[in-house]
Parts: C-alpha cells; structure tokens; sequence
C-alpha cells in the first residue's frame, strides 16, 4: 500500500535532488524511498547487533560473502574450503 508523503526543504537541494535522480535515471521519489529504506534498515540492524562490541558492529558488512556460501553450516563451509584449495593447488 503507498501512502502519501510531503516535505517541505530548500530549493537548492530540491534542484540538485532532481539534477542526481535525472543523472542516474531515477526520479526523486525513489530516491527518498530508497534512503528511507536505508534509514530503517540500519536501525533493524543496531538493534540486531546490539549486544555486539562497538568494535565488533563496525566490522559488520566488510566481507561479502557470495550467495553460494552463505547459508552453509560449519562443515559444509569447511568442505567447501577444502575443495577450492584442492582445485587452486592441483589446477594451477
């Protein structure tokens, strides 16, 4: 369901929104959608990782892990280390 929003800002900024959104073919609209989004996100996330060390949170998100491994357990990620070390030794 989509709601209405209105905001009032300076028109400076308006004009150099409009000015990004028409440069990456987007329009303002998805822009605010998308940093609101983002805004949320984050604070699900600070909840989430709440209990961890400030440390340990501004290390979260700095590896990618690739689609393939990331829903694997503990010995299947061992495996799967495994096998590409094998393939990397032996194929090259």
């Amino acid at each position: 369901m989509n709601g209405v929003l209105e905001i009032q800002m300076d028109a400076d900024i308006i004009q150099k929104l409009e000015n990004y959104a028409n440069k990456i073919n987007t329009t303002v609209a998805d822009l605010m959608r998308e940093y609101a989004s983002s805004l949320t996100k984050k604070q699900e996330d600070d909840e989430r990782f709440a209990h961890l060390s400030p440390r340990t949170r501004k290390m979260i998100g700095i590896v990618k892990v690739p689609d393939e491994i990331r829903n694997m357990d503990t010995k299947e990620l061992i495996r799967h280390a495994r096998w590409e070390r094998y393939l990397e030794k032996n194929l090259h």
